[in-house]
This record gives C-alpha cells, sequence and structure tokens, in this order.
C-alpha cells in the first residue's frame, strides 16, 4: 500500500496506522466487530518535515526512511533530464515535434519551483499549451518562444532573444538535439585554439609561458565575440554573481591582491559553457594535464579550489580543458599584480606570546599584516616551521617575507622556507611589539622588504639577515643589535 502526503494524518489516524503496522489488525470505518487481519507492505511518501508532522512513536516504527532531494537541489544535468523528458512528453500528447529557445530551458534550470517535479511538469504543460495557441510550423514542427513562459518569471527577468539564440528540438519518438548557435560556434573555434596550441606546445615550437598567455589572450577574444551573441537574459545569470563573489573569498583566502576582472573573466566563462561538453583528443588532453602539474602552484590551487565551490554548488561537468583556462586565468591575474604587499610572520617560544604580538600590532594598524606562530617549550621547531611551510604554499610571497622571532633559528627558518617562497626572506630576531608595530607600518605602506630591514629593524635594537631563493646567500646585517 502507498500512501502519498502522510503527513496529512493527523494524529489520531497516525495512532490507528502505527497500530495496524505493530499488529498487523485492522477494521473498517464503522465496523465495531472483530478486527480483520491482512499482511501488508507500506510506502509512505511526504513533501514535509517529517519531526515537526510526525509523532515520534510513528517515526520509530519505520526501519527506512529515504531523503529525496528538491529538484532544486539536484545537479544540473538531473534537472536537465526532467526538463527534457517533460517536454518530450508534451511532443508526444500533442502530436507535434517541438522547437524551443534556449533561453526557456535555461529560465526553467534556474527557477525554484514550488510543487517539486510535479510543478516543473505543469509549468512545461502550461508553456506548450501555450505555443499550441499560436499554432504550428509549416513542417509540423511546434515552436515554442521564450514569450510562452509565464508571466511571473518574464517579470522576474526581462530579457529579448536575439535571431543567433539557439535553439533546441525535441523529438517525440526521442531525442535532443541543440542547433549550433553564433555562441556554440564561438565556443568550438575557443576550444579548436587551444587544442592547436597544446600540439604547438607539445612539440615545443611554443613555451609553456607563452602557453599560458595564448590561451588567456584567445579567452578574452572569446567573451569579447560572446557579448554581441547572447541575450541580456545571460548577463544576469544568477551563477555569475555567485562565482565573482567565490573568486573574491578565495584570492582574499590566499592573501592574493588580484583584480576585479579575474573574478568577472572566470565567472563569464564558467556560465557560457555548453551543456554538452567538447572532447579533446587523449594526445591533446595529455599535453593539457602536463601543462597543469606544471603550472604555477598557487594558480593551480586557486583554480582548483574555485572549481570545488563552483561544483558542489552547481554541478557543472568540468572538464581539463575548463581547468586549463581557469587556471590560465588566475596565473595571469597573478602576473597582473606587483606581488602585493610583503608578507610577515612572528614566531615566538610560548602558548600566545607570537598571537599577542601579532594581535596588538594588526589591530593598531587596522588590518592583518601579521601571521602568529606560537611555539610552546614542548613542540619542536620542526613541527612549527611545517606549519609555518604550509601557510607559505598558498600565498603569494613574490615581493618577500619578513619572519621576526624572539630568537635562534634564523638558519633553520631558511633552510625551511626558502624552497617555498618566490622573493627575498628576511629573518629578524628580539622581536618585541614596539618593533612589530614599526615594521607593520612600513608594510602597510607596501615599501620594499630590505627597505624596512635597512631603515626601521636597527632603530629597534635587532639583528637582520636576508635570504634569496635562488643561491641562499645570506648577507651580513648592518642592523646587529647590541
Amino acid at each position: 500500500m502507498f500512501i502519498d502526503e502522510v503527513h496529512r494524518l493527523p494524529p489520531e489516524g497516525q495512532e490507528k496506522l502505527f497500530h495496524f503496522m505493530d499488529n498487523g489488525t485492522w477494521r473498517r470505518l464503522g465496523e465495531s466487530s472483530d478486527e480483520r487481519s491482512a499482511t501488508v507492505r507500506l510506502i509512505f511518501a511526504s513533501t514535509e518535515d517529517l519531526e515537526k508532522h510526525f509523532l515520534a512513536t510513528f517515526i520509530r516504527r519505520i526501519p527506512v526512511i529515504v531523503k529525496i532531494l528538491p529538484i532544486a537541489e539536484r545537479g544540473q544535468y538531473e534537472r536537465l533530464a526532467f526538463i527534457h523528458h517533460f517536454f518530450r512528453r508534451e511532443a508526444q500528447r500533442l502530436h507535434h515535434d517541438l522547437s524551443l529557445d534556449s533561453e526557456i530551458i535555461s529560465q526553467l534550470m534556474q527557477e525554484t519551483l514550488e510543487g517539486n517535479v510535479g510543478g516543473l511538469e505543469n509549468l512545461i504543460r502550461n508553456i506548450c499549451a501555450s505555443a499550441w495557441t499560436f499554432g504550428q510550423r509549416d513542417d509540423g514542427v511546434l515552436e515554442v518562444k521564450a514569450g510562452q513562459l509565464p508571466d511571473r518569471l518574464l517579470m522576474e527577468v526581462p530579457f529579448t532573444v536575439p535571431q543567433t539564440a539557439e535553439r533546441v528540438m525535441i523529438y517525440r519518438e526521442g531525442g535532443v538535439f541543440p542547433r549550433v548557435s553564433g555562441q556554440h560556434q564561438e565556443y568550438l573555434r575557443l576550444t579548436e585554439n587551444i587544442c592547436g596550441l597544446c600540439e604547438e606546445l607539445a612539440q615545443e615550437n611554443i613555451s609553456a609561458r607563452t602557453f599560458d598567455k595564448l590561451v588567456y589572450q584567445n579567452l578574452t577574444l572569446y567573451l569579447d565575440a560572446l557579448m554581441n551573441k547572447e541575450s541580456p537574459r545571460a548577463r544576469q545569470d544568477k551563477r555569475l554573481r555567485f562565482i565573482e563573489d567565490v573568486g573574491k573569498a578565495i584570492a582574499a583566502h590566499y592573501d592574493l591582491e588580484l583584480n576585479a576582472e579575474f573574478a568577472y573573466l572566470t565567472g563569464r566563462y564558467l556560465t557560457s559553457l555548453p551543456l554538452t561538453p567538447v572532447e579533446a583528443s587523449p594526445s591533446v588532453r595529455h599535453v593539457m594535464l602536463r601543462w597543469l602539474e606544471e603550472a604555477p602552484g598557487l594558480a593551480q590551487r586557486v583554480a582548483q579550489k574555485l572549481l570545488d565551490v563552483v561544483n558542489n554548488k552547481y554541478d557543472l561537468l568540468i572538464d581539463t580543458l575548463d581547468r586549463l583556462v581557469v587556471a590560465a586565468i588566475v596565473s595571469n591575474a597573478i602576473d597582473a599584480t606587483s606581488g602585493g604587499k610583503v608578507k610577515a610572520l612572528i614566531i615566538a617560544h610560548g602558548y600566545s606570546t607570537a598571537s599577542s604580538i601579532a594581535g596588538v600590532a594588526n589591530r593598531l594598524i587596522g588590518e592583518k599584516i601579521y601571521h602568529a606562530m606560537d611555539m610552546p617549550m614542548e613542540v619542536a621547531f620542526s613541527d612549527v616551521s611545517r606549519a609555518i611551510v604550509d601557510y607559505l604554499q598558498h600565498t603569494d610571497t613574490r615581493a618577500g617575507v619578513m619572519v621576526l622571532i624572539d630568537m635562534g633559528y634564523t638558519k633553520e627558518i631558511a633552510d625551511a622556507l626558502l624552497s617555498v617562497i618566490h622573493g627575498p626572506l628576511v629573518v629578524v630576531d628580539n622581536v618585541t611589539t614596539r618593533l612589530a608595530l614599526n615594521v607593520a607600518s612600513e608594510i602597510a605602506l607596501q615599501k620594499n622588504i630590505e627597505q624596512i630591514a635597512e631603515e626601521i629593524v636597527p632603530l629597534n635594537q635587532s639583528r637582520w639577515d636576508v635570504f634569496w631563493p635562488a643561491q641562499k646567500k645570506a648577507r651580513g646585517a648592518p642592523g646587529d643589535g647590541k
């Protein structure tokens, strides 16, 4: 027995039902004679919160509870399958193949519908009924235009569909085929160009650095061409704002000062992807994977983190080509910056000494300058150095790293960090709150790391040493403490 909308049972009805579940006995409505018996497997369905609508004694008697996500929370390919299925069903019912504006599918993919799957089915039925009133084309195909969307949807996102908009054919006997549009042609051209660059890279006709720049150039040309071919609806895609916000948040997490174009380009590219990706040949895919392995570590991590977050939200089918393009966007955005500010760490013995000094300096300067590393006496320096390395691997260090420490470990710090940073390393001993404040104020002004060491550190009676990643060359500092 299947009981739908079981949450509508009042508590008294639930009690009668679980009495039957326990004993297998029941009475017909109005009967008072002996109980009847039956062996029945029960299946319930409900769209409501179980805890709010059911007695605890009733829930305990249900051995298996399966939660099915509402359609709005399904992956985009599952939602698309529902949309295609319901349009195909209408095509069969109307005995006509359907030609849809792709804008209709895009809008339905993003809508949060009341009534879950049934709501989507009814909406598509109404859309097709509206299209039917306008008749069919001469070739026996019913044309479904964006104007057939309900007024509520049209008012939410005003748009017009240009002549170049992609159309989708739904056939009664099965099959869904997009008609190639100007927008899709631009995407095919982009993928062909990138695949061609991969072949050039494989033959060593261009360097990895040049490959990176050319991929970025092709992407910007693609997006520029897209601006003239897409509908205004695409520019108001809800995903675009989300991806931009995620990109900015991830850049801040990695302490990268990237321009707004980085997040915008990433969002524009990911929201323009066709629902059916273009497959690259195995040889080209191999070149892409090799480039991704050799790409700058920070750019690769930022790109992968961004794609992970976006894919978790929207269930995009991200392939190797997309990873390559986004990594190229990040890499070029990093190169476009000067390297940002000097990164600064405070390391001190004790449970909270470094945190205390860093906290005071950061609050007084009004921004986060220092990252603190407390070093309890029972913790080995090797453990602390691993934490420092992990932090710096996720940070843009081209402007240099300044480490303020209370005593010793200068050589150990240099040995641990020079392999993971991309700028000069300055280690300063005898850290005090006064020294931390003076250095932080200069970093906030974006002064050169050596200039800070030469001008500020000597005033605080500390010693400093500078190391360079290339040759780990230490230079005696003029600021020896007294």
